[in-house]
């Protein structure tokens, strides 16, 4: 039984051991993370979140979605927690230890990412400085293409063609 297609992929992947050396690894891998199962010294590791997709997306040259972004850093923030948990429990679980040994910790990048996020899930203008400087720029542009076209209405040329003397900006 699993629950996510992650587990069912893994499931049917699966191969049985011919080597006892390595039948007994397994089972003493179980062992520990049963004892740790036990004891509710097992963290909760929250939903299961799959990224692949976006970052094989991201690899090609592809941009992610703020909320995209926000589902990477809690994966970056689960395998640094999953490394130091680990860590935490290397006495009695040297094998679970193992394990997450192999992970690699990205300390403060799931907070930057987090960070660079607002509460409406937009990316903030300060997430970098080449996004404030574009994004400056940007206002800068709007303002005088609004000054402008504020000032061709309100001049008698267009007076004479024009029905109203105000506009709309779509997108705004």
């Amino acid at each position: 039984f699993t629950v996510t297609p992650w587990g069912s992929a893994l499931a049917r992947g699966a191969l049985f051991y011919d080597d006892p050396a390595l039948i007994e690894r397994s089972l003493r891998g179980l062992s520990e993370v049963r004892g740790l199962l036990q004891e509710s010294l097992w963290p909760d590791w929250g939903t299961p979140v799959f990224v692949e997709s976006f970052l094989e997306r991201a690899e090609k040259g592809g941009v992610l979605e703020p909320q995209e972004l926000l589902l990477v850093a809690k994966v970056i923030r689960t395998v640094n927690n999953a490394h130091n948990f680990g860590s935490s429990v290397r006495e009695h679980c040297p094998l679970y230890y193992e394990l997450c040994s192999s992970l690699t910790p990205h300390a403060g990048l799931s907070a930057r990412i987090m960070g660079a996020i607002d509460d409406d899930g937009r990316i903030r203008d300060d997430a970098s400085d080449e996004l404030f400087t574009l994004r400056e720029r940007v206002r800068i542009l709007h303002r005088k293409m609004r000054a402008q076209v504020d000032a061709m209405l309100k001049s008698e040329a267009m007076k004479e063609v024009l029905q109203d003397d105000f506009f709309t900006v779509r997108g705004e």
